[in-house]
């Protein structure tokens, strides 16, 4: 059925998705990072939907450097996918320090600044630093937590969870993850009306 759907739409990212956590599910880490690889193609901005399965195949093979090196190349090509360098963020704490991953972090979110990104600087660092370190974790973490996660192109919707077929125009596909960038702050800080 996926390469049905492949066959009839190639630029299907569901399927693509669908395909790489069938071959994790079976152990083949390899075929999965081969459907992952399509995605980029098919549409760039579904890659943050990838990189859990991504993390998933290089686990799976015990490489967790190659890793590094794949979400260092997409960072290059898509400066602004904040969810690819909090992974790497978190693989280089991993496969270094949680000093080694706030330099990286704190370097980059100097080009690329997000609330995410920040929060998790926030969360690498000792809380006992200076009493505003608790306020700052306290409101990223809410501008966070608050932020939708996904918006339809097409009508506007906009919410936490994925929805292949959209709630607010019941069209097929138009949905996209969104992230949390500086840009957003004012809609999040307002107080409903």
């Amino acid at each position: 059925m996926l390469k049905q759907a492949l066959y009839h739409d190639e630029n299907c990212v569901r399927a693509s998705l669908l395909e790489a956590r069938l071959f994790l599910s079976i152990k083949q880490p390899r075929k999965a990072l081969s459907a992952l690889q399509t995605i980029e193609q098919q549409n760039p901005k579904f890659l943050s939907e990838a990189l859990p399965f991504w993390h998933e195949a290089y686990q799976q093979l015990g490489d967790l450097p190659a890793l590094r090196n794949q979400l260092t190349q997409l960072i290059s090509r898509h400066p602004h996918l904040t969810s690819a360098r909090i992974m790497l963020t978190h693989i280089v704490a991993e496969l270094e320090n949680n000093k080694a991953a706030q330099q990286m972090l704190y370097e980059q979110l100097h080009h690329h600044p997000s609330v995410e990104g920040l929060h998790t600087l926030i969360k690498l660092g000792e809380n006992n630093q200076i009493a505003l370190i608790p306020l700052i974790e306290r409101i990223t973490r809410t501008m966070v937590e608050k932020g939708d996660r996904y918006t339809c192109k097409n009508c506007g919707f906009s919410g936490k969870t994925m929805h292949w077929l959209c709630p607010g125009c019941a069209s097929w596909g138009t949905v996209r993850p969104t992230e949390i960038h500086l840009t957003a702050l004012e809609k999040l800080l307002d107080p409903p009306s």
